[in-house]
């Protein structure tokens, strides 16, 4: 059975590479033949938004998605598992990197358990594969013979024949042996390489770098997430999964991030992509039948094979060196386990039995050993075990989180990931786990490392400039986003570039405004287990706490001198507006009534503050003194929020749900002259001006989920900025548009 399995799948590998158009239907290899790592994050499953433009990557055509199932065993056939308790991680990087230290009793409970017992279930038949009648020859039609032609060609050998001079042969020379070519030696520029994934750009791209840590580059310029680098034997290419389409797939490119292919196309999520030790295939998880299984397709993408078919999770698969087994981690005894099979999905060995996680496993490169993380001491650690489950060992000892181990070409070395610098980094261990040695540094996270054999790479690929339309804009946008665990602080230049996260991973903060001379950034965060306002740097550095309150404290705004900061606040029992010195000092209230006051904007020359209020019994744009007094309705019945001064105070733009959806509007200083500048059936909203007045930024959905947009003052020429499959919001330009 399993030899007519291999010859199908050969088959399939076969038409592939003949027919690369044609798509063959999935077939199961069970029947024919995460950790949590990261698997993508949660919801990613269902990404809403169009996807967004990819130029120059090939799509495939639509794989079939109907999968036939795997024959059930004989009803006295042994059962393949115990009962699983309910499975409940979502693989997650987060949470790779929060466990570890097993006692030395735990460790030696790991022991090879045949997952199933008694005779071996019949193998069904598998789906046969549609293959095409080879087009029959027509017969050559043999051309008469020209005479004249051969006799001039047979005159032609002969004169080349009597013009040939027979050397004597010089026997001293002849008894000598001949001279050996020497070894060719691999070029200098073959160096080895370890890609990774890192997000350094406000969303995950792959990232390559030497062994050494040197020499790094970006393979992938993409404003969705790019994620799990896997290199191919050869070390010519990498594949990843992305959700830059809309939905996480499987991707193929040169290793310098050229000539980028789609290998998937499902709906689904097809993460975790390793390659077989000759090339010629990939195996991946997917969660295209409700739970994640283990698929294999060749290299091509053009069939598919299901290798697991159970309702449980199987995920992060990886092939032993001689392509005969796969190492996989499952829940399926109710909590993640590492598990062996054959290339084919079937020999199940269970080598790990633990009450807590072993994800992510690799096999060593000459097959003898498996390293994995583990979580037997409460933190992810790096262990290594003999590839039957027996002989384990743990590598690495700290409570900072140690994750999904990668093996040097040789087998002398793991890299893997690791906290223990505050931010997510890449590290190398000799085997045994000695001599650890940190590769990046950098104030952001990079994850799973896997390091590739020698090669010559080229040129890599040069970073993207600005989109067309938008490079008549300067200055730096801050805004915040969604695009991990919390909402976090971003900046960017503001034709959408150089996208930088400030704030740290796992630690809410939004609302970001500039000071005046754009060298800092007020913003709200709950760090310290309240919302307060903070102010730091405009790199994200040195935190100062301005609040400190139980009540929620939102949206500061520096005064245009930047002596005050001005703010919202609940302190008293309903939002009020305050104001307090730029180190938190001298706090004052400067409203006092029942209802709602916020979003506090001051003008251009620092004498008033405008302000949204509900004290009307609807949302309207108020404006009074900068001591409170002498307060002003300006808008009626518009449902208008977030007012924003232009630059020459002489208008205000603001966002109103009038027409049942936010769009963005402008009036003159005192209310009147009010236009409207968008007009669509999405969500435009929190508007903010350009230092020179020219063009207003803002947040809007009409991508699917919230990005930001730039446009004309005159609410014409709208141009997006961000694309990601994540909220993006509160966009705010740099006071000094530079």
């Amino acid at each position: 059975m399993r030899q007519l399995l291999a010859i199908t799948f050969a088959l399939a590998v076969a038409l592939a590479a003949c027919s690369p158009a044609e798509k063959t239907p999935v077939s199961t290899a069970a029947s024919a033949a995460a950790d949590l790592s990261p698997s993508p994050p949660p919801d990613t499953a269902a990404a809403s938004g169009d996807a967004a433009e990819s130029p120059g990557v090939e799509e495939p055509e639509q794989v079939s998605e109907q999968v036939a199932p795997v024959t059930e065993p004989e009803e006295d056939e042994a059962p393949v598992t115990t009962e699983p308790q309910q499975a409940t991680e979502t693989t997650t990087p987060e949470e790779e990197a929060e466990v570890a230290e097993p006692t030395s009793s735990d460790a030696e409970t790991a022991v090879e358990e045949p997952v199933s017992e008694g005779p071996a279930p019949e193998e069904p038949v598998p789906e046969e594969v549609a293959v095409e009648e080879p087009a029959v020859e027509e017969p050559a039609v043999e051309e008469p013979i020209d005479d004249a032609a051969i006799d001039e060609v047979v005159l032609d050998e002969l004169e080349v024949e009597e013009s040939v001079v027979e050397e004597p042969l010089d026997e001293v020379a002849a008894e000598e042996p001949a001279v050996q070519e020497p070894v060719k030696e691999p070029p200098t520029d073959a160096v080895e390489h370890i890609a990774f994934y890192s997000f350094r750009n406000g969303n995950f791209d792959v990232f390559v770098m030497d062994a050494d840590g040197t020499e790094e580059y970006q393979a992938t310029f993409d404003s969705h997430d790019d994620w799990a680098p896997e290199w191919s034997p050869d070390g010519s290419q990498v594949t990843f999964q992305s959700d830059r389409d809309g939905d996480w797939n499987v991707y193929v490119m040169d290793a310098n991030g050229s000539n980028l292919r789609r290998l998937t196309s499902s709906p689904a999520s097809d993460i975790q992509p390793s390659w077989s030790p000759d090339g010629a295939s990939i195996v991946f998880t997917s969660d295209r039948d409700g739970d994640q299984e283990i698929f294999l397709m060749p290299v091509e993408g053009s069939a598919l094979f299901l290798l697991t078919d159970n309702d449980f999770n199987d995920s992060a698969p990886d092939w032993s060196p001689d392509g005969a087994s796969i190492v996989f981690n499952s829940d399926r005894d109710g909590d993640f386990e590492i598990f062996t099979m054959d290339a084919y999905g079937g020999d199940v060995v269970q080598l790990t039995d633990n009450d807590v996680a072993d994800v992510r496993p690799q096999w060593s490169p000459d097959g003898t050993g498996i390293a994995f993380s583990g979580y037997l001491g409460g933190d992810s650690e790096i262990y290594v075990m003999d590839a039957d489950g027996s002989n384990l060992r743990q590598l690495t000892h700290n409570s900072d989180g140690d994750g999904v181990p990668g093996w040097s070409p040789d087998g002398s070395r793991i890299l893997f990931d690791s906290n223990r610098d505050g931010d997510r980094e890449i590290f190398v261990m000799d085997a045994d786990g000695t001599n650890v040695r940190q590769l990046t540094h950098n104030d952001h996270d990079d994850w799973i490392p896997r390091w590739g054999v020698a090669v010559e790479i080229g040129e890599p690929p040069a970073p993207p400039g600005p989109p067309p339309g938008l490079e008549d804009l300067s200055g730096r946008i801050a805004f915040y986003s969604e695009r991990d665990a919390e909402s976090g602080v971003f900046v960017m230049d503001a034709d959408g570039t150089n996208v930088d996260r400030l704030t740290p991973l796992y630690i809410w903060s939004v609302a970001p405004t500039w000071s005046p001379d754009g060298s800092r950034i007020a913003f709200v965060s709950d760090r310290d287990g309240d919302e307060d306002v903070f102010v730091m740097d405009a790199d994200g550095a040195n935190w100062v706490r301005l609040t400190d309150s139980e009540a929620i404290d939102w949206a500061p705004a520096w005064s245009p001198d930047g002596s005050r900061i001005a703010f919202m606040s609940d302190r008293d029992g309903d939002m009020e507006i305050f104001v307090m010195d730029a180190d938190g000092a001298n706090k004052r209230q400067l409203t006092h009534n029942t209802d709602a006051d916020g979003l506090p904007r001051w003008s251009p020359d620092g004498s008033r503050i405008i302000f949204e209020s509900t004290r009307s019994g609807d949302w309207d744009v108020y404006v009074m003194d900068a001591d409170g007094s002498d307060v002003v309705r300006l808008t009626e019945g518009l449902s208008a929020r977030v007012p924003r001064f232009s630059p020459d105070g002489s208008r205000i733009a603001f966002n109103s749900a009038l027409d049942g959806d936010f769009e963005i509007f402008v009036m003159d200083v005192d209310g009147s002259d009010i236009w409207q500048l968008t007009d669509n059936a999405f969500f435009d909203a929190i508007p903010g001006w350009s230092p020179d007045g020219a063009h207003i930024v803002f947040q809007s959905d009409r991508d699917g989920d919230s990005e930001i947009f730039v446009m004309d003052a005159d609410g014409t020429n709208a141009r997006q900025l961000t694309r990601n499959n994540h909220e993006d919001s509160s966009p705010e330009w740099t006071a000094d548009g530079g």
